[in-house]
């Protein structure tokens, strides 16, 4: 699953923007920011016991986290 951070990137360089002039920092503190919101969802949403067997992190790594 790709992230809207993910997204952005690939539609910034599909329309011929040069993500050189960006600072890369600023794409880093976005997903950041993003895998925070992400967590905080998960932690304080009602999962219904969906998910008791893993946290928040784990969940976060697992379904967005592309090495």
């Amino acid at each position: 699953m790709r992230t809207a951070i993910d997204w952005l990137v690939e539609e910034l360089k599909t329309r011929s923007i040069d993500l050189n002039k960006w600072n890369g920092d600023l794409v880093e503190q976005a997903k950041e920011i993003e895998k925070q919101q992400i967590i905080d969802a998960f932690t304080n949403g009602d999962c219904n016991g969906t998910f008791e067997t893993i946290n928040s992190e784990q969940y976060y790594n697992e379904t967005f986290k592309s090495e």
